[in-house]
């Protein structure tokens, strides 16, 4: 799990390019993306 900028986002890889990112607020998880990483 990686913890980048401000406000602190945080990242799950999940499979080969999939990531999960999100932030927290309390004890609940906000702002939920599935991303997916392109490479060139």
């Amino acid at each position: 799990m990686v913890c980048k900028g401000k406000p602190q986002r945080w990242a799950v890889s999940v499979s080969g390019n999939l990531r999960i990112t999100f932030g927290w607020l309390g004890d609940e998880a906000l702002d939920i993306d599935l991303d997916i990483d392109f490479e060139d």
